[in-house]
C-alpha cells in the first residue's frame, strides 16, 4: 500500500484546529434548514380543530378531522393524526403547507408516518412546484418516487421521501399529505410527524426507523442490516452491520452496505458527516474493509473504478484513501492510473462512537489546470485533514454515498484473520453547499 505522510497539511497550524475544534459541541440543528413550520407539529391547534398551526386542510369530497396526539410521536411530544372516511374512488383529502424556494436548486422531502388503519385508499406525500401565477409547473408523489404508497397500516413509523431539481421560473413549494380514494367509501387514520422541505440538507438517517427507508437503496443479505437498541449515538436506536466471510454475494461482493443517491456533482460542495462504533472485540485484520465509500457510476467506455474517496479500516487503524482522474475515459483502474493516495491514517478507537464529518468539494482538475476541489475532514470534532487538491472523477453523473461494510479480499474465498464482522452506525447527514461539517455532527 502507498501510503504518504500528510501532517504538515493536517495540522497546518495549531490555531486552525483550535477554532473548529472550539464548535464541535455544536451539533446538527433539525431546523435549521426546513423550510416549514412547525414541522414536528409541536404548536397546538390552528384554525381547524385539531389541525396543528402552520398547516392547511381542503379536499375533494368526503369527511376529515384531526388531533394532535402525545401517545406515539416518532419525535418530540406530538404527532398529528389524520382521520378521513367516505372518501369516494379518485377523490382526495390532504393537508398542505406552501413555502417559498430557490429555482434551479435541488430540494428535499422527508416526513414520519404511521398508518393505523386503512381501507380502499392511498396516502402519499407529494410535493406540488408553483409559478408566480400559482400555475403547477411540476408535481411529485413518493407513490412516483420510490413507489411509496401507503395502502395498508404499517408496522411503525416509515420514512416518506424524495428529492429532485426546482425548475426554472418555480417560486413557492406545496408539500401535502394527501389521501386518495381507490374505492368508494374509502377511510383511513394516519399519524404524521418530523416533516421537513430543505434544499440545503439532503440526508438525515438516524435509524429509528426498522426498514430502513431513509436510505435510496440496500445491499445486504437478510439480517445483515438490524435496527439496534444495544447502543445509540443519539435517538433510541442505531444500525448493527454484521458481515460473514461465508455470506452470499450481493451486488457482486461480500457486502453489508446502505446508499444515498446523487450527492456529489463535480465542481459542487457538499457536507458529509456519520457516526461509527466499533465493538471492543472487534478483530485485527491485515486484510482492509470498506466503511464509507464515495462512489459514482462512469461514463460510457470508463472502466469500472474504485471509490474517488473511501474510509476503510486495516489491522488497528483507520485509512481514507482518494483516487482521481481528469481524461475524460478512464481506461485502467490501476493505483497509478487513477492517482491513488492515502490522505489520513490514526488508529482505531473501539467501545466509543466515533464522529466523522467532512467537507469535500468535487473536482477532478489539478490545481495548475484552475481545479477548486478540497477535502477536508474532521475526526470527533477535530479537524484531520485540509487539502486543496483534486479528489474526483472526469464524468458526468453524480457521486452515490455508501456506509456499511464491504470487504473484498472474502469475494473469492480468500482467508484472512477474522470471519465475522460488526460495527455500528448512527446520525448519516448530508448537506449541500449551504452546511458546513457541524451540521453534520450529531
Amino acid at each position: 500500500m502507498k501510503s504518504t505522510n500528510f501532517k504538515s497539511i493536517i495540522f497546518a497550524t495549531s490555531m486552525l484546529i483550535a477554532a473548529f475544534s472550539s464548535q464541535a459541541e455544536a451539533g446538527m440543528d433539525y431546523a435549521k434548514y426546513n423550510l416549514l413550520s412547525n414541522f414536528g407539529f409541536e404548536q397546538g391547534a390552528g384554525a381547524v380543530a385539531g389541525l396543528s398551526n402552520g398547516w392547511i386542510t381542503d379536499k375533494s369530497a368526503g369527511y376529515t378531522s384531526f388531533q394532535l396526539v402525545t401517545s406515539v410521536p416518532y419525535e418530540g411530544t406530538t404527532a398529528q393524526l389524520m382521520n378521513f372516511s367516505s372518501l369516494n374512488s379518485g377523490k382526495w383529502a390532504r393537508i398542505y403547507q406552501d413555502v417559498p424556494v430557490t429555482a434551479n436548486r435541488q430540494y428535499y422531502a422527508s416526513s414520519f408516518v404511521r398508518v393505523q388503519a386503512i381501507t380502499g385508499a392511498r396516502f402519499e406525500m407529494r410535493v406540488e412546484l408553483l409559478d408566480k401565477t400559482d400555475t403547477v409547473v411540476q408535481s411529485r408523489s413518493t407513490d412516483w418516487y420510490l413507489n411509496q404508497s401507503l395502502t395498508a397500516p404499517t408496522n411503525g413509523w416509515t420514512n416518506l421521501k424524495m428529492n429532485g431539481a426546482v425548475p426554472a421560473g418555480v417560486v413557492k413549494a406545496r408539500l401535502s399529505f394527501r389521501a386518495t380514494g381507490n374505492e368508494n367509501n374509502s377511510s383511513g387514520a394516519i399519524l404524521i410527524d418530523a416533516v421537513q422541505l430543505s434544499q440545503t440538507q439532503m440526508q438525515l438517517g438516524r435509524f429509528e426507523v426498522a426498514d430502513l427507508s431513509e436510505f435510496d437503496k440496500l445491499d445486504a443479505n437478510p439480517g445483515a442490516l438490524l435496527a439496534s437498541d444495544s447502543v445509540a449515538r443519539s435517538g433510541k436506536k442505531s444500525l448493527a452491520v454484521q458481515l460473514r466471510n461465508t455470506d452470499p454475494l450481493v451486488s457482486s461482493g461480500k457486502r453489508a452496505e446502505l446508499s444515498k443517491l446523487d450527492v456529489g456533482e463535480n465542481g459542487k460542495s457538499y457536507a458529509y458527516g456519520f457516526s461509527l462504533y466499533l465493538p471492543t472485540d472487534w478483530k485485527s485484520d491485515t486484510s482492509m474493509e470498506g466503511v464509507a465509500q464515495w462512489h459514482v457510476t462512469g461514463d460510457p467506455g470508463d472502466v469500472a473504478r474504485s471509490p474517488s474517496l473511501a474510509l476503510m479500516i486495516q489491522g488497528d487503524k483507520w485509512v481514507l484513501a482518494k483516487r482521481w482522474d481528469d481524461q475524460a475515459i478512464s481506461t485502467s483502474n490501476s493505483l497509478a492510473a487513477l492517482h491513488y493516495e492515502v490522505i489520513y491514517e490514526a488508529p482505531l478507537i473501539k467501545g466509543k462512537w466515533e464522529d466523522w464529518a467532512f467537507e469535500v468539494r468535487w473536482d477532478y482538475r489539478p490545481q495548475a489546470a484552475g481545479g477548486i476541489g478540497y477535502t477536508r475532514v474532521w475526526r470527533n470534532g477535530v479537524i484531520v485533514l485540509s487539502s486543496n487538491a483534486p479528489n474526483s472523477y472526469n464524468d458526468q453523473n453524480q457521486k452515490y454515498f455508501k456506509i456499511g461494510l464491504y470487504k473484498w479480499d472474502w469475494n473469492n474465498g480468500a482467508a484472512t484473520q477474522t470471519t465475522y464482522r460488526k460495527l455500528y452506525i448512527d446520525d448519516v447527514r448530508i448537506t449541500d453547499a449551504n452546511g458546513t461539517h457541524l451540521d453534520v455532527m450529531p
